[in-house]
């Protein structure tokens, strides 16, 4: 399917032995993640997923969800298995891998930031249990919060966690997300949510420059048709346009080190990644 054909082709941009020339938009400095992936050969991805109550929506009320089909799941089990066969396919006729080793942990995040895959190997063995927790955030999505800082604050803990047990490894974040940082559930952008904004996640030295500095290639993908809603989102994976919400123009100090995509199916999803990638 086409679906599983774009899946693919995103692999072979990101692990440097299925596409040796591939190259990359999502940069740390000067080196892409092909180059970081092709030195270290050890690759920790991170999927962050949002599970606030946007996504389903609201049929009483007529309030349309933004992925109503859960296809944020089709999406990331799609990316999971193909890492899992890429992982087997490396593997030489005693079983040991010669190509790139792939971590994998899953977290969701709304009003809490909440592990639903400890980190562990991803391989044909153990790709099941990863794609069954892939599978429940089907159901994790009532959360009335979409706390950015909560959500990347926890990805960052978990990833010097990683970093301690493994100083070896690249770091990819693929983050899904359908709406703006959201602390308390009601519409717009209020004063303790604005410094939430500046001071906590886009400060200087704070989450998004520390997500930076220690490495971590975010992968955005925006499940929302309006796009002024995923401006913080962007500035955080991309930098580019500002957001709007509060008029600001940039977040971090340090120089973005991802890419990001608006996208509102599990194949466009797919197919916008890999176009920037």
């Amino acid at each position: 399917p086409r679906k599983d054909a774009a899946i693919g082709l995103i692999l072979s941009a990101l692990l440097p032995f299925a596409s040796a020339q591939a190259s990359s938009k999502v940069v740390s400095g000067t080196k892409s993640i092909q180059e970081c992936v092709s030195e270290k050969r050890n690759l920790d991805v991170l999927m962050l997923v949002d599970e606030s109550s946007s996504l389903k929506g609201d049929v009483a009320k007529q309030i349309l969800g933004n992925d109503p089909d859960d296809l944020r799941v089709d999406a990331l089990r799609s990316i999971a298995q193909l890492l899992a066969t890429t992982v087997e396919a490396s593997r030489n006729e005693s079983g040991e891998s010669s190509g790139v080793n792939v971590k994998l942990s899953i977290a969701g995040f709304g009003e809490n930031y909440t592990t639903r895959a400890s980190i562990g190997d991803l391989n044909g063995k153990t790709l099941p249990g990863f794609v069954k927790a892939i599978e429940e955030q089907k159901d994790f999505d009532s959360d009335r919060s979409t706390r950015y800082h909560v959500g990347l604050g926890g990805a960052l803990k978990d990833f010097l966690d990683h970093k301690a047990n493994d100083e070896g490894s690249c770091r990819l974040l693929v983050w899904f997300s359908d709406g703006v940082h959201n602390d308390d559930g009601k519409t717009g952008i209020s004063s303790t949510e604005a410094k939430q904004i500046t001071n906590q996640l886009c400060g200087e030295g704070e989450i998004v420059d520390r997500l930076r500095t220690e490495g971590v290639y975010i992968v955005a993908a925006g499940l929302n048709p309006n796009e002024e809603e995923l401006g913080l989102m962007r500035l955080i994976a991309a930098g580019g346009n500002s957001f709007a919400g509060i008029g600001l123009d940039k977040c971090g100090s340090v120089a973005p080190t991802g890419v990001f995509e608006q996208a509102t199916n599990a194949e466009e999803i797919i197919n916008k990644i890999f176009d920037v990638l």
